[in-house]
């Protein structure tokens, strides 16, 4: 693959070698790019008016996250018009194609595949900081808090920031199967020991299991001030 995109919508963004391609089998494309460098302009009109009454922030986001998504989707080979929004704000792709887009505070990207190979992509990123004590409730079940115990108090907040991502890692890569909403006590995630790799399991939901099986595997790092978590479902 081509480390710079050829994307005439933005040639600053970077496609395959990224510092996420290593969270995907090769079947999956990736782009990436600093929302900072991109223009609001590069939208197509029917994208611009998602965001119309957006602040100047997310405008930029969803315009590089865009951009990513279409410089990944031209070097598989497929066709972008307007990537518009499903009703949960989900990415709707050209037929045959899955994908997820990720955007944040200094960073955005893009991970797409064709639906052949790939059954569905989860991709988050997020900054490394550490997530507000007051919300750890809302992110973490009773086994995983069980695992937090066992680290220093001051890790505590930035691990718990790392389970965020990966579960909206996790969400965002059933949707597309499911079009069920989870809540974040809805999956359980258990990492191996260098946090490198993870297990999601859906808590209760029996119905959603029937469609996914009964645990999930991705892959996550943490480098220059973000966390990153993928996912994919392969087809059998």
């Amino acid at each position: 693959m081509q480390s710079t995109s050829k994307c005439r919508f933005c040639n600053l963004v970077t496609v395959g070698s990224t510092r996420i391609q290593s969270l995907f089998p090769p079947q999956v494309v990736t782009a990436e790019v600093d929302p900072t460098v991109v223009e609001e302009k590069i939208l197509h009109p029917a994208e611009e008016a998602l965001v119309s009454s957006a602040v100047p922030k997310r405008r930029r986001e969803f315009a590089a996250g865009r951009a990513c998504a279409r410089a990944a989707l031209a070097e598989l080979g497929k066709a972008a018009g307007p990537i518009l929004s499903g009703v949960r704000n989900e990415p709707r792709w050209p037929e045959g194609v899955i994908g997820s887009i990720t955007h944040t505070n200094g960073y955005c990207a893009a991970a797409v595949a064709s639906e052949d190979a790939i059954r569905s992509v989860g991709l988050d990123v997020e900054r490394s900081d550490s997530m507000p004590r007051e919300l750890w409730s809302y992110i973490c079940t009773n086994e995983e808090f069980e695992w937090l115990s066992g680290w220093p108090q001051d890790d505590i907040g930035s691990l718990v920031k790392l389970i965020f991502c990966v579960k909206e890692c996790v969400y965002k890569c059933q949707y597309p199967i499911t079009h069920e909403f989870l809540d974040f006590l809805d999956v359980e995630i258990a990492f191996n020991n260098k946090q490198e790799g993870f297990v999601a399991k859906i808590v209760d939901k029996t119905h959603i299991k029937k469609q996914l099986g009964s645990s999930l595997e991705g892959r996550c790092f943490v480098d220059d001030g973000f966390v990153h978590s993928g996912m994919v479902l392969v087809r059998k």
